[in-house]
């Protein structure tokens, strides 16, 4: 141990040094007994194995935090690999969904991905990045984001920003005659069985006759239900 008894001398140095990734070490000791009775060592060590640091931890994701649900935003990031490698990035949306690598950008360029969301909630955004000979790094800090509200008015299939019988007329013509579809399609679901027919003109023209439910507030109690 070079000299030294103390063993506080060693644990002291290895802590300076801190965690470090070992490579596999090929490690050979000869002993060679000399005639005057003395000893000769020798040492050799071998590396057999490439060493490749992860990348550093991508920035905490940049964005909005705060829109409409099934609209789509997008989101930045970045981080650096210490050996300049290129890298791949993957985003989880704490929706279920976690993208596929994305890639590849440069050490240090930004990089974006777009994700929509389809329920009213806060999300924790976070991201991932790996190099070319897949390290990957931690995930970065999370950004919250809150999403409610949709970006049209359901029922309203013409976009007019109401919703009476011309909205229940464009349906019928998109449904009969080929007419221009609801802009959004889904604005044209009324009843909110996911997908748009006659039954959803028949629903509006309810709603602005007769006082029913309005549309996509399918159990009258005055919430969107789709």
């Amino acid at each position: 141990m070079g000299g030294y008894s103390n063993p506080n001398y060693y644990t002291t140095l290895m802590d300076v040094v801190g965690v470090r990734q070992v490579p596999e070490v090929d490690l050979s000791v000869s002993l060679t007994f000399n005639s005057k009775g003395t000893i000769t060592v020798d040492v050799s060590a071998t590396l057999n194995t490439f060493i490749n640091l992860e990348p550093e931890k991508p920035s905490v994701p940049s964005g909005e935090t705060a829109g409409l649900l099934m609209t789509e935003y997008t989101y930045t990031t970045s981080t650096t690999d210490v050996e300049g490698q290129q890298l791949w990035y993957r985003w989880d949306w704490d929706d279920g969904e976690v993208s596929d690598w994305i890639g590849p950008y440069a050490s240090g360029a930004e990089a974006s991905a777009s994700h929509s969301w389809d329920v009213a909630d806060t999300y924790r955004i976070k991201v991932q990045a790996k190099d070319e000979y897949d390290a990957e790094s931690e995930w970065s800090g999370l950004l919250w984001a809150y999403f409610e509200g949709l970006p049209y008015i359901c029922g309203d299939a013409n976009a007019d920003e109401s919703v009476n019988v011309s909205d229940a007329v464009w349906i019928i013509n998109y449904v009969f005659i080929g007419g221009q579809p609801p802009d959004p399609l889904v604005s044209g679901d009324a009843n909110c069985d996911g997908s748009v027919n006659v039954s959803d003109a028949v629903w509006v023209i309810n709603y602005v006759f007769i006082g029913g439910f309005e549309p996509c507030d399918t159990d009258g109690n005055g919430e969107t239900d789709c």
